[in-house]
């Protein structure tokens, strides 16, 4: 009777190698998939607070717009100093303290175009109530709120001069008075799954207090 002398045979080491190698690739795969979805969710976190900060920045300068009135002698009532349509809404005020520029803004809001996409942004100029927009804002009158943005959509409401009715309505111009209510909405490509809620934001109808506080912005939006 022969004796069999301890140990594996070639064959046992190769199964328990490739059941070795199958565990380590099952390991390192949910590792992977794990580190993926924490990623995704510091994406996410970020940009929903990325938006949060964005709506409370609109919502503060154009809650605290000031309804001055532009130089236009062509008109028997003055005409107030803001002007909307679907892409755009422009007004006055006074831009947070962080922004180092003081007095009254021209402000504007809008999509822009530019070589890594289209983004909704904030551009600035002094007031002028002859309404002289310049041909060009620089770089540092610009400020990103959104990035890569699809469209951007503003409405208003607010009463017509002809019938005194309220209803919203595309554009607003050349008025005696603000608009009540400014609604912004923006849309982003199929594939991205940022969410922005409508924003209506109420509209004074008479100057705020011009002492302001510093924006408490936890995110302020980026200056190029």
């Amino acid at each position: 009777m022969t004796s069999r002398s301890d140990g594996f045979t070639l064959l046992e080491l190769l199964v328990a190698m490739t059941l070795l190698a199958l565990l380590l690739a099952i390991l390192f795969g949910g590792l992977r998939t794990g580190s993926r979805v924490w990623e995704a969710g510091d994406q996410r976190s970020d940009d929903l607070a990325r938006l949060q900060a964005a709506q409370s920045f609109l919502r503060r300068q154009i809650g605290d717009l000031f309804p001055l009135h532009l130089e236009d002698g062509s008109r028997d009532a003055p005409v107030v100093a803001v002007a909307g349509d679907e892409t755009s809404f422009s007004f006055a005020g006074l831009l947070p303290t962080h922004f180092d520029f003081t007095g009254f803004q021209t402000i504007s809001v809008g999509v822009i175009d530019k070589s890594d996409g289209r983004h909704l942004a904030v551009e600035w100029w002094p007031f002028d109530a002859e309404d002289t927009a310049p041909a060009t804002v620089p770089d540092e009158r610009r400020s990103l709120l959104i990035e890569n943005v699809e469209s951007a959509r503003f409405s208003y409401f607010g009463a017509d001069e002809q019938d005194g009715a309220a209803r919203w309505v595309d554009e607003w111009r050349d008025r005696q008075a603000p608009p009540s209510l400014v609604s912004i909405a923006v849309t982003f490509d199929g594939g991205d799954r940022r969410y922005w809620p409508t924003l209506v934001i109420r509209v004074p109808s008479t100057a705020p207090p011009i002492e302001r506080a510093e924006d408490d912005l936890a995110d302020e939006p980026e200056n190029e």
